[in-house]
């Protein structure tokens, strides 16, 4: 149960992220700004799918794969939540507007297109979370999380968490395309961390 309260949470994070960049007129500033929800989800550990999935590498167990779909379960529901409850505010309009534009590109995009460019976003999770968690030095700590968002933000790469919010918000949700998104995040943080493990010096005992 815990472990899907701190899905929820995350995805409501994460929704914080979509709704300031999406009120936000400068796209550069709303990228950065995004990246207040990841910042507070790695330093209150909490669970989020596209920062997790890549240590399945590490750890094949039964355990960790129902920890990770309860992950998303819980990502899922913290987006709906977050996309309901802004839905009776002033703020709607705009951002129903805002949301509606951005999904219409990714439901009109191909499946191999939404594929790479989620499979990328995969890889700047991975980082971001996995340089947050072991670097001692702060400043690291703040800067992995805040640019591997803005990149993947202003590069247009797919979060599928993200963009849970943005089809519950325009509701458009295109479940196919969702799957696909996830897929490739779930793709590019597994390849990641194992390039990693396989490239990089072992740490000393």
């Amino acid at each position: 149960m815990k472990i899907f309260i701190r899905g929820i949470l995350a995805g409501m994070l994460v929704s914080v992220g979509c709704i300031v960049y999406g009120m936000c007129q400068s796209r550069l500033l709303g990228a950065v700004l995004f990246a207040f929800g990841l910042f507070c989800i790695c330093t209150c550990k909490l669970n989020l799918y596209t920062g997790k999935i890549g240590y399945l590498v590490r750890s094949r167990t039964g355990a960790y794969c129902l920890e990770l779909l309860l992950t998303l379960l819980g990502n899922l529901c913290g987006t709906f939540a977050a996309a309901m409850v802004i839905r009776l505010t002033r703020s709607s309009a705009a951002l129903m507007e805002f949301c509606g534009a951005l999904t219409a590109v990714k439901n009109a995009d191909g499946y191999l297109s939404l594929l790479v460019l989620s499979f990328f976003c995969g890889m700047l999770m991975f980082l971001g979370v996995d340089i947050h968690a072991n670097s001692a030095n702060p400043v690291s700590q703040v800067l992995a999380v805040v640019f591997a968002v803005a990149i993947f933000i202003l590069a247009g790469f797919e979060h599928c968490v993200a963009n849970m919010f943005y089809y519950f918000m325009a509701g458009t949700l295109d479940v196919p395309r969702l799957l696909v998104m996830v897929l490739g995040n779930s793709l590019g943080g597994m390849f990641i961390a194992l390039m990693m493990d396989l490239g990089l010096p072992k740490k000393a005992e």
